[in-house]
């Protein structure tokens, strides 16, 4: 049996999270929940040997404690029952007793499912900044299981990679600061917008890279800006100038 430091089964583990195994115990505290609090080496500890009922609706149950998981129930959510709970993890899942044997569910994080009718890149964090997930390549078009929806328009999402995060509809983000656009992400690409920088505004991101740029939508269509600059090695000395011209005068003082 594990022991616990709260009587819930998603608490943290004692014992440095190894099972005991049978002996007797010294009993201090008894609830009608199954749970008991016990004396143990690190002090005062909880367990419950034969489960917690608790009733339950409107779950899918999994093989393992996480979403990416294969759904157990052939798939179906589980309607409102009694369920015995045996175990579970400090991040919400519980391990029940079902008619497949042990499986998993996490109340406090129920998912949706949602269809988006696109390719979709998925990302490792709620940015489009952020390293793109299924080795850079898109998802087609398929039912999502949606764990968590944010108030900006990201997704996070279970892929077969684990817990990733897509933004279907973009990111609607104010930049606050003029910016240039560009038909590609560099700053040797032609500009957008007939040369001009765009003013203060919201502007809808649909995508970006790890170096700063981001793919807006704009009234020409998609084009790419970094509003923060793009920071870059340049591996020799070099000289700077005041004017995009190498007949300008220098900058630092004429050097390098």
């Amino acid at each position: 049996f594990y022991s616990y430091v709260e009587p819930s089964f998603n608490s943290a583990k004692q014992n440095s999270g190894v099972q005991y195994g049978p002996q007797d115990v010294r009993i201090i505290e008894k609830r009608d929940n199954g749970w008991w609090k016990i004396g143990t080496w690190e002090g005062d500890s909880w367990i419950n040997v034969n489960g917690e009922s608790r009733i339950l609706a409107d779950l899918y149950a999994y093989e393992e404690p996480s979403f990416s998981s294969q759904k157990a129930n052939g798939g179906q959510k589980y309607g409102r029952q009694t369920f015995i709970i045996i175990d579970g993890t400090t991040d919400g899942w519980l391990k029940i007793q079902t008619w497949e044997g042990d499986k998993w569910i996490n109340p406090k994080a129920q998912q949706q499912t949602e269809y988006v009718g696109k390719d979709v890149f998925s990302y490792n964090e709620p940015s489009f900044n952020s390293q793109k997930a299924n080795s850079g390549h898109p998802y087609g078009p398929q039912d999502w299981n949606v764990i968590e929806k944010r108030n900006n328009g990201w997704w996070k999402v279970a892929t077969y990679e684990g817990e990733k995060w897509l933004a279907p509809n973009g990111e609607l983000r104010l930049i606050d600061t003029p910016s240039f656009v560009y038909n590609e992400p560099s700053f040797n690409a032609p500009k957008g917008n007939g040369g001009y920088k765009y003013g203060v505004q919201d502007f809808n991101i649909i995508d970006g890279t790890k170096n700063g740029w981001l793919k807006v939508q704009t009234w020409e269509g998609d084009k790419w800006m970094i509003p923060n600059g793009e920071l870059r090695f340049v591996n020799k000395s070099l000289y700077v100038y005041n004017e995009p011209s190498f007949n300008a005068v220098k900058g630092n003082g004429g050097y390098k």
